[in-house]
């Protein structure tokens, strides 16, 4: 055979050689490539089935000390080493290192989960705890930076939480902490309004809802002054709560409602005097603050007749205005027995008696208020007309009294019927004539004037004044003669 034509086969054959090795290089990497995907694949399964003997066997709480916990974790982190964008690889490891605790590779693979395109709901159908898996991953993950105090590092894993789970109220409620930690009670007051959104009824919503509120209308000092003064008087600790007060309205002289509780701790402190003038404080601010008027007028009392005193007068008068007169009646006589010179006590102690028909005692509460004030008018009218009352009969006595009320008030027709039941009671009773004279002398009714003023001279004969106008009566009513 000749060197050429050999030559020539020698090249075809390496030619065909070349092209057999190529084909077989790629039928390599082809078979090599489908391995790999089917050992990730298989890897997973492995792994799925040690965190299911995990499950069953380890005991809670669960941790990655654990020999099958860690077994499971290791072969899903060689798959993901092998398929890293798998996304039932990173969901299975979030569930893993979430049911371990293991905080910080839980959180990466929930980001890796949901950056691959993932969903809670595709995740629940492969575990139903995914959901409480994810909150808790990123929930515990917030709370270490919140421990830590860095407020601004817990802020995003929430945030997280609620861009998957817009609703989700645990979220909410740590985002509104945090911003109130933060000083920003504007940013706190937009999730408290949400919470309070999604549950109406939550008491801790509300709370911090209306603090974030105050933080805003009275600023943030004041507020927390406000807030310790507080927490001190709920605890019984008075001089404390003052001094919380106080440093509130040194913050915002204008926070009415620091006032407010400033006065009510130092009722309760004994200082009627240092309430009177916070009460005053409040209604320069407000004159229609809600019972304002009433404590300062109570504080008021409190430092003029005593605090016990006054506050068996102010119990008198709840029992007496829901109509329980036996009950008001004791209050009042020991707030005049715990001071002499407390008037208001002996006329509403007198008054009571009254009302209850005990005339007697009545009187001498009345004599007691006017040994206190002799100008009183009500202790001499009532004085006068028990006895009155006494000397021309109940009946007569009261018709005559209300007569003289109702004239006085040019309730002429009604004056005229009362005296007329006065003298029908009594015939004998002057005065009652004596009024009903005047009664018609002012109407010009001269005839029964001369009348009634005639009566009454013949039962007091000595009166100049019945026989003055008697006499006049007489010459109007018969003129010429």
């Amino acid at each position: 055979m000749s060197s050429l034509i050999f030559g020539a086969r020698l090249k075809f054959m390496s030619k065909i050689l070349n092209k057999t090795i190529r084909l077989g290089f790629l039928m390599l990497v082809l078979m090599s490539t489908n391995v790999i995907a089917q050992s990730a694949s298989e890897l997973l399964a492995e792994a799925q089935e040690q965190a299911a003997l995990a499950i069953e066997q380890e005991t809670k709480p669960y941790n990655y000390g654990q020999p099958l916990w860690k077994k499971a974790i290791e072969l899903a982190e060689e798959a993901q080493e092998k398929k890293p964008n798998d996304k039932d690889i990173a969901a299975f490891l979030a569930f893993s290192y979430s049911d371990v605790m293991w905080w910080s590779r839980a959180y990466e693979n929930w980001q890796h989960y949901f950056s691959l395109g993932g969903s809670l709901a595709e995740a629940k159908k492969e575990n139903i705890n995914a959901e409480k898996l994810f909150i808790r991953a990123l929930g515990e993950m917030g709370y270490a930076r919140y421990q830590a105090e860095d407020l601004d590092a817990a802020i995003p894993f929430y945030e997280n939480v609620l861009e998957i789970l817009p609703q989700n109220t645990e979220a909410i409620r740590w985002l509104g902490r945090i911003y109130l930690d933060k000083s920003e009670p504007q940013k706190a007051l937009v999730y408290w309004e949400a919470l309070l959104g999604l549950e109406p009824n939550d008491s801790g919503a509300q709370y911090f809802y209306n603090l974030s509120k105050r933080h805003l209308e009275i600023g943030i000092a004041a507020s927390e002054a406000f807030e310790a003064g507080i927490n001190a008087y709920e605890s019984g600790d008075f001089p404390k709560a003052l001094d919380g007060f106080k440093l509130a309205i040194a913050a915002n002289p204008s926070y009415i409602t620091a006032y407010a509780w400033a006065a009510r701790t130092s009722t309760d402190m004994g200082q009627p005097s240092l309430a009177l003038d916070y009460w005053n404080r409040v209604l320069e601010l407000n004159p229609d603050y809600e019972g304002a008027k009433y404590f300062a007028d109570r504080a008021k009392t409190q430092a003029r007749w005593g605090t016990v005193a006054t506050n068996e007068y102010y119990q008198g008068q709840e029992f007496y205005e829901q109509g329980n007169l036996l009950a008001a009646l004791p209050h009042f006589e020991q707030a005049y027995s715990y001071n002499g010179n407390f008037k208001d006590a002996a006329v509403w102690t007198a008054r009571v008696y009254g009302e209850l028909g005990q005339l007697d005692k009545a009187e001498f509460y009345w004599k007691k208020v006017l040994l206190i004030d002799p100008n009183d008018k009500r202790a001499r009218d009532f004085i006068r007309e028990t006895q009155i009352e006494s000397s021309y009969g109940i009946d007569a006595g009261d018709a005559f009294v209300k007569g003289v009320g109702a004239f006085e008030r040019s309730q002429f027709d009604e004056a005229e019927k009362l005296f007329i039941i006065a003298t029908t009671k009594n015939p004998n009773f002057a005065e009652a004539w004596g009024y009903l004279g005047r009664l018609y002398f002012t109407l010009a009714n001269y005839p029964k004037a001369a009348n009634a003023y005639g009566r009454a001279l013949v039962l007091e004969p000595k009166s100049e004044g019945y026989r003055y106008f008697a006499t006049e009566s007489l010459r109007l009513a018969n003129p010429g003669q």
